[in-house]
């Protein structure tokens, strides 16, 4: 069976836990995998908290498949089904999931470009 739900149990230094596998648009996220949420800075957090429900799914996904990444096209790939994801597997709303995409797509921009140079 294919579990579309997504339990979490929180960890002390503030990120959460899979206590059961989870799958969304075919990609599926192994039980034990930790995920701290959404980055987002925290002067945000009033209107865009980093674990909301209506777009966690998402994000884990986005975090599990960043874990597995190691270059600019693996972050890309990412990202664009983050969008995917964001637009279609959440009530989260197309501004929040533009500008959520733009946001990754921001830091990958800064990791690759600028932050791996030095």
């Amino acid at each position: 069976m294919i579990n579309t739900d997504l339990h979490l149990k929180p960890n002390e230094d503030g990120t959460f836990t899979l206590i059961k596998s989870f799958v969304l648009d075919g990609i599926k996220v192994p039980k034990n995998f930790k995920t701290n949420g959404a980055d987002i800075p925290r002067i945000f957090w009033s209107i865009c908290p980093p674990n909301n429900p209506k777009y966690l799914k998402a994000v884990v996904i986005h975090d599990y498949m960043t874990s597995l990444s190691n270059d600019t096209y693996d972050f890309k790939n990412a990202n664009l089904i983050f969008r995917k994801n964001m637009t279609e597997n959440t009530t989260a709303g197309k501004l929040t999931a533009e500008l959520f995409y733009y946001g990754v797509e921001v830091y990958r921009f800064l990791k690759y470009n600028i932050l791996c140079k030095f």
